[in-house]
């Protein structure tokens, strides 16, 4: 009985393999020479990913029960597929609204789940294709099914899928990992931000820019904040110590980069997304929300790095700061902004270098809430700035543990939602986080 148990058993296991691991052992070299053209729609899932179907087995990640003696919790898939929303992030293409804002820009007929703007972010992006052999068209539609699969963030399974289960796996490098193998070195937060920028923040590359034009016809604004973003969505991992201050503080540089190096990327110009919306769409009577006639370029993303890069007087990022006063400007020049770019960028990436040494101490999370709350800096908010500062003031008390502090920012929930109110006043929201006792 026992060894006919085994013997079906091990016929599951083989079949399993067959349909879900076995995937390159079916290619030919002559395939491999020559990848095979496909016309799907470009975001589609790309020919050298293993699948997430192959990480969904019940003896890999796919258990209906944690296991706490091993090194993952087995049931990883199983959580994802039931509560995460990347999950459902192909399914919401087909729904009124998605196919409305698809039809209002003209693209494939209203469809949203056939084309390459949506696509590029809502299923699991596309990037080396060329190098591997492509899937037929059946495999794609069954990939995308699975919505923004497990190798849109762990990176492409092929190199890894059967090492990664050894015990030697487990001592290994995770950087190496990555250079080696192609794992996403997701423990690392700025390699972790990065993979959540690319759709979340919109990298403009592969399709991936979420501009004005998509705006206005109707999908929501991008105002991503890693920390908070991260804490809030359902683990589907093993629960594992994590830095919440430095993934703040690195969060917002890597961030700001990504924004920044989408403006060469994108196909509108001049683009709007990256402005203080309230600087158009506004109640006459809120004089706060224009800035001396003049648009308000980056509020979003660049208000906590041109505060955690300040020292004393000194502006820390110069060529940032350049490039947010040529964008400030009316119909700035598109061939300007391309000489300003790298030279922010540089300026961004000495301060991420500079934030990586950061570390939760509940001490030093106490003195930079303080710093927060009494910069000088902080003279002139936008809702965008109000907002970040209580983002920066939620991440920074994960560590800090002021309750009287975590009493101001519940209060003040209901103050910050987007869109501001009538009457909403940021330098109010300010002065109330600031009233906190220290």
């Amino acid at each position: 009985m026992i060894r006919a148990s085994f013997v079906l058993t091990l016929a599951s296991i083989i079949l399993l393999g067959s349909l879900h691991g076995c995937r390159r052992s079916s290619t030919s070299e002559a395939s491999l020479a020559r990848p095979q053209p496909f016309d799907g729609p470009r975001g589609a899932v790309p020919s050298f990913l293993m699948g997430t179907g192959a990480c969904a087995g019940r003896s890999c990640h796919g258990s209906l029960e944690p296991f706490d003696q091993t090194a993952s919790w087995q049931m990883e898939y199983t959580l994802w597929s039931s509560r995460d929303p990347h999950a459902r992030a192909y399914q919401v293409l087909h729904e009124p609204a998605a196919k409305q804002i698809a039809a209002r820009l003209g693209l494939r007929g209203g469809d949203a789940h056939e084309a390459a703007e949506c696509l590029a972010c809502h299923a699991t992006p596309i990037s080396m294709a060329p190098m591997m052999p492509v899937p037929d068209a059946e495999a794609v539609r069954r990939e995308q099914s699975f919505g923004v699969g497990c190798e849109a963030c762990h990176g492409s399974a092929v190199r890894w899928i059967d090492s990664h289960v050894t015990n030697a796996w487990r001592t290994r490098d995770p950087k190496a990992k990555w250079d080696d193998d192609g794992m996403v070195e997701l423990a690392d937060a700025t390699s972790l931000v990065k993979t959540c920028a690319r759709c979340h923040v919109g990298d403009g590359s592969e399709g991936r820019d979420v501009n004005h034009d998509l705006m206005a016809a109707g999908h929501p604004r991008l105002m991503f904040e890693a920390g908070s973003y991260l804490a809030y969505l359902p683990r589907h991992w093993k629960p594992k110590p994590r830095d919440e201050v430095q993934l703040w503080a690195i969060g917002q540089t890597v961030c700001a980069e990504t924004a920044i190096d989408s403006l060469r990327r994108s196909e509108v110009w001049p683009e709007c997304a990256q402005y203080d919306c309230a600087g158009c769409h506004h109640e006459l009577s809120d004089s706060w929300r224009r800035r001396g006639g003049r648009w308000a370029w980056g509020t979003w993303y660049l208000t906590m790095p041109k505060l955690l890069a300040a020292t004393g007087e000194a502006d820390g990022l110069p060529n940032v700061t350049a490039l947010a006063q040529h964008m400030d400007a009316p119909l700035p020049s598109r061939s300007t902004l391309h000489k300003l770019v790298e030279p922010a960028l540089a300026d961004l990436k000495r301060l991420s270098e500079r934030l990586a040494n950061w570390k939760t101490d509940r001490a030093f999370a106490q003195e930079k809430m303080r710093w927060l709350l009494d910069n000088p800096r902080l003279v002139e908010p936008s809702w965008d700035a109000a907002e970040q500062i209580y983002l920066a003031m939620q991440a920074l008390n994960t560590s800090a543990q002021d309750e009287l502090v975590q009493k101001r920012l519940g209060d003040l929930l209901t103050e910050r939602v987007w869109p501001p109110r009538r009457g909403f006043d940021p330098g109010k929201l300010l002065s109330i986080l600031r009233a906190a006792p220290q």
